[in-house]
């Protein structure tokens, strides 16, 4: 059995916010799903403006994954449309406290 969180990131300027916080807990193991989105502007024929969500859809993907102690990984994402999977082990999610993740679209 595989535990996934699916997780919508929209991206407006350099800002990314996040659907629904990431909770790991010691030892999981999951594939994170990022449905990736951008706020964009949309004019319609008689000048008005609104905001309108647009996907991104893009050729590869990193996350660069750094643990508690400062330990460092690299992991690639499968990509299909806008959504991009990456798969956590147990092994990144070993140490307690807070990591960080930084994803790559390019």
């Amino acid at each position: 059995m595989s535990l996934s969180k699916r997780i919508i990131l929209t991206v407006r300027d350099y800002t990314v916010r996040l659907s629904s916080p990431i909770k790991l807990y010691q030892n999981d193991q999951i594939y994170l799903i990022f449905e990736i989105n951008k706020c964009g502007i949309d004019v319609d024929g008689m000048d008005n403006q609104h905001e309108t969500i647009m996907p991104i859809n893009p050729l590869k993907a990193n996350l660069f994954f750094e643990t508690p102690l400062g330990t460092d990984s690299v992991e690639s994402g499968e990509i299909v449309d806008n959504t991009v999977v990456f798969h956590l082990t147990s092994e990144q999610t070993q140490h307690i406290g807070v990591s960080k993740m930084q994803i790559q679209l390019i």
